[in-house]
């Protein structure tokens, strides 16, 4: 079967958006998988996978397992509630980043053990992986995160890095609802609509005057009519999307990733509040950050694009990098409902959960120049079925999907075990991740 054939018997009318009760997620997960904070609940059937439970950061891989169960958490036995929250993580370790209280990489996955001053019985809401970094945010409204911390991005006050999950020191009456991880910095919402971030603030990502940055969290100034629906971080930038429909992204902009038409840096929202420039009558309903990229959906699926997108790799200007400062279109035939950012290559999962993808080609995740056709991946040949995916995630040179029973495929770049099959072999096609819960 020809792949032109494959997308066109592929193109469907645009689904609904995931939604869970009043917390709705779009994203792929990694840094800059969007949460929208629009109130604490959290509740999800056995098709409704929130995309915050699969993440990936540059090099490692994190899953939030939950257990599944009719019966409320208060009547669950001890054993029950003991296991009723798990995330398992595999990949890269040379900061911490696994949690498993060791630097030692794992090409399978482990679970991370929290402290004990986090309770007995620790409820996991979301979780997220930066650079090197990874964090999760508790249903009591605190954080905690381990991995890389030369910048400060943990938020514990020191720039030491930690091997197990560690307290994010937020102010007192702060409450965290959802939690993002860029490259070297992390941002957190909270109950009263405020944005806190901490970690490096060389690009101005953090949104503060202090560009030495900040070890622990710090408000973001708003103007109290600003309306936040969701935050979202990349490399060296931070977006957020406004009830009103626009998107504000400030921090670097050396690949026009704030998407202002221009490369000017931003470093105070407060002051300069310039949404994106987006084609005339285009409103967008989600929008997804990771590197110096972003993406945004449209109610109907499209996809609009801008920042840095990768490289040359198919012409004679092979080290000419490829970016666009303000949004545009991507010429997809089927629709998609979450998108997710990988370094120099985008993966769109559509409304029948397919997944399709383009940009660089490397490591077995197909792609091509921006203006192609996103490509069906993995390999759309006949002695090969698609599979059928509820999230995505993408890393630097890997990416991963989970499908409606909780199974974990991944596949690309295997260097440092980030696909979690207990090898380093590269792999062309997904293999499942063997989790042992």
């Amino acid at each position: 079967m020809k792949l032109e054939t494959v997308l066109f018997l592929l193109a469907v009318t645009c689904g609904t958006f995931l939604e869970m009760e009043s917390l709705k997620c779009y994203g792929g997960g990694g840094p800059g998988s969007e949460t929208v904070f629009t109130g604490s609940a959290l509740g999800y059937g056995p098709s409704d996978f929130p995309a915050s439970h699969l993440v990936a950061g540059n090099d490692h891989t994190c899953f939030l397992s939950r257990l599944r169960s009719e019966t409320s958490f208060d009547k669950l036995n001890r054993e029950e509630q003991k296991n009723y929250d798990k995330i398992f993580c595999w990949g890269s370790n040379y900061f911490g980043q696994l949690g498993i209280a060791s630097t030692q990489l794992s090409s399978s996955p482990l679970a991370v053990s929290f402290p004990s001053e986090a309770g007995n019985d620790v409820r996991i809401t979301s979780i997220a992986a930066g650079g090197g970094h990874t964090c999760a945010l508790l249903e009591n409204g605190s954080a905690y995160c381990w991995g890389r911390n030369n910048d400060g991005q943990l938020g514990d006050g020191t720039q030491e890095n930690k091997d197990k999950p560690t307290l994010v020191q937020a102010p007192e009456g702060v409450s965290f609802v959802s939690i993002v991880a860029g490259g070297y910095h992390t941002c957190g919402a909270t109950t009263k609509g405020d944005i806190y971030c901490w970690g490096s603030n060389i690009s101005g990502q953090l949104g503060i005057a202090d560009i030495l940055g900040s070890k622990i969290p710090t408000r973001v100034k708003r103007r109290s009519n600003i309306q936040i629906r969701s935050i979202n971080a990349g490399e060296v930038h931070t977006c957020v999307f406004l009830r009103n429909g626009n998107v504000i992204c400030w921090g670097g902009n050396n690949h026009g990733q704030l998407g202002l038409g221009h490369h000017l840096l931003k470093a105070d929202p407060s002051k300069d509040f310039t949404p994106v420039t987006m084609p005339p009558n285009i409103s967008l309903q989600s929008i997804f950050t990771r590197f110096q990229f972003n993406c945004g959906l449209t109610l109907e699926g499209a996809a609009y694009c801008w920042g840095r997108h990768g490289y040359r790799h198919h012409d004679k200007n092979s080290n000419s990098p490829i970016y666009s400062s303000q949004p545009g279109l991507v010429p997809a035939q089927t629709p998609f409902k979450s998108i997710s950012i990988g370094k120099g290559f985008v993966c769109g999962l559509s409304a029948q959960g397919y997944l399709y993808c383009w940009g660089l080609n490397r490591f077995g995740i197909p792609g091509g120049l921006p203006g192609t056709l996103p490509v069906l991946s993995p390999d759309s040949s006949d002695s090969v079925v698609p599979i059928v995916f509820d999230a995505i995630a993408s890393g630097s040179d890997h990416a991963c999907g989970a499908t409606q029973d909780e199974s974990i495929y991944c596949w690309g770049n295997n260097k440092d075990g980030q696909l979690g099959d207990n090898s380093n072999k590269n792999y062309s096609i997904p293999v499942q991740v063997p989790l042992n819960r």
